[in-house]
């Protein structure tokens, strides 16, 4: 499983240096992968074979949605930015369904515990990050 692991992500990093940048569909047509083969190759690629080689795959942005091999810190960061906004939009999102099912919950029971901690985290890290964003809420 590691080799195959390996040796996809391997040829997703070659396709990307050698054809340019494309989206997911064009890839998995390319290689005539599923689209989990396609995601795990990824992972594996982002996470163990461009940190060797110092380049990355970032994350794609629209319209275009085009995943590339880089070693431009401009591009790593566009992508880096956009997924930090992606995360932040869910954890608030996140912590609004929190607040809205916390109360209905019976204290004391697992569930509340899980709410509850999540209330408490989710809030100090929305807040935090919107003092960071110099956003009031």
């Amino acid at each position: 499983m590691i080799d195959s692991t390996y040796r996809h992500a391997m040829t997703l990093v070659e396709l990307l240096v050698d054809d340019g940048p494309m989206t997911k569909a064009q890839a998995c047509e390319k290689l005539e992968w599923p689209e989990s083969r396609f995601g795990a190759a990824l992972r594996h690629a982002r996470e163990q074979l461009c940190p060797m080689m110092e380049v990355a795959i970032p994350m794609p942005t629209p319209p275009e949605w085009l995943y590339q091999v880089t070693d431009n810190w401009d591009e790593v960061e566009h992508g880096a930015a956009y997924a930090l906004g992606l995360v932040d939009t869910r954890l608030n999102q996140v912590y609004r369904e929190v607040e809205t099912i916390l109360p209905k919950l019976r204290r004391g029971t697992k569930e509340w515990r899980r709410a509850n901690f999540l209330n408490k985290h989710l809030g100090h890290i929305t807040s935090t990050m919107a003092e960071i964003n110099d956003d009031p809420r």
